[in-house]
């Protein structure tokens, strides 16, 4: 029997996608040696099918009791949430049972046996971790669904920008796509813009008025991973928030501009705006619709496009697990 591996995390309107999309991102990675089981109090129903494609059983939970009594030391156990502070990291020890943790803010002390962070420039000494922890740090060990990383190993080469990708993730409670869109359909150069909202997105008319009267917005709702990789390859320059999105774009090759609409992605943020075509705009929720507008016209007068692709072309998160729990 493959070994165990529960994964505690959740999704929805507040939370946003973000921690549900890279922990299936691992569990495609990891499927082929361990079996794997989502544990969850919350989940949009729109993920539930891509973890059925992957084999992955996702139960629903109250408490966290009911997670806490699947631990044991044959098991691993995941989480990927800044709710689950120390102390409930120990209670998971206290189980019997190995650590992992997805982390982007490094704001607590860490009992884990592995942590996972693939933010750019982030290191070890970032981390009040234990004497045995183990790190796993950097688009190296990036947390991207499988297409995107088969993706990253294709050379793509951008001659000239007309076709522009938004996305902010699948909610955006504040709104933040209208606003964007709004400034980017001033810029008659762009022949294309395409518009991705998530499953929990409650603001569709506000796109779709935009869409009617400028034939160059198309607007598409909650679509799958290869539904949305295909637009990024169709797109030289994407517009979304430094989260896990953002490192999908690298792993696609596209010119990257990107900014905050929270304040754990300030990190990832901080790491993203020193690498070659990525360009920064501060703070989405203060849209500065100037400077967006100015920023995405430098861009379009580049005539070289390096693309960020060597170090994200190999994966080894599945070595590293299985080398941490003595699986070589």
């Amino acid at each position: 029997m493959k070994p165990k591996i529960l994964i505690r995390t959740d999704g929805g309107i507040q939370i946003g996608h973000g921690h549900l999309v890279r922990c299936l991102a691992l569990a495609q990675i990891l499927k082929d040696d361990f079996e794997i089981i989502f544990y969850c109090k919350e989940i949009p129903e729109t993920i539930v099918p891509e973890l059925k494609v992957c084999c992955i059983i996702c139960n629903k939970i109250e408490t966290e009791d009911e997670f806490l009594r699947q631990l044991n030391h044959n098991t691993i156990a995941v989480l990927d949430g800044y709710h689950f502070d120390t102390d409930f990291q120990k209670q998971i020890k206290s189980t019997g049972s190995k650590l992992v943790c997805i982390d982007d803010i490094h704001d607590k002390e860490f009992v884990a046996d592995l942590i996972i962070n693939h933010a750019p420039g982030v290191s070890s000494v970032d981390y009040q971790a234990q004497s045995y922890t183990q790190f796993a740090l950097g688009l190296e060990f990036s947390l991207i669904r499988s297409k995107f990383l088969e993706q990253a190993k294709i050379s793509r080469k951008i001659e000239k920008i007309d076709t522009v990708f938004i996305c902010f993730g699948g909610s955006d409670a504040e709104n933040i796509t209208h606003s964007t869109l709004k400034a980017v359909t001033e810029l008659e150069q762009l022949k294309k813009i395409f518009v991705v909202t998530g499953s929990e997105y409650q603001f569709a008319d506000s796109i779709n008025t935009i869409a009617d009267t400028d034939n160059r917005v198309k607007h598409f709702h909650s679509v799958g991973e290869a539904k949305m990789l295909d637009l990024m390859l169709h797109a030289e320059l994407a517009i979304v928030p430094a989260s896990g999105i953002s490192i999908e774009i690298l792993h696609v090759g596209a010119i990257l501009l990107t900014g905050t609409t929270a304040e754990n992605q300030k990190i990832i943020y901080n790491g993203l705006i020193k690498m070659n075509n990525v360009y920064g705009i501060g703070n989405f929720n203060h849209l500065d619709a100037t400077k967006l507008i100015t920023t995405i016209q430098k861009v379009l007068t580049l005539n070289t496009f390096p693309i960020n692709l060597e170090t994200i072309k190999q994966n080894p998160l599945n070595l590293k697990f299985n080398y941490v729990f003595n699986r070589e």
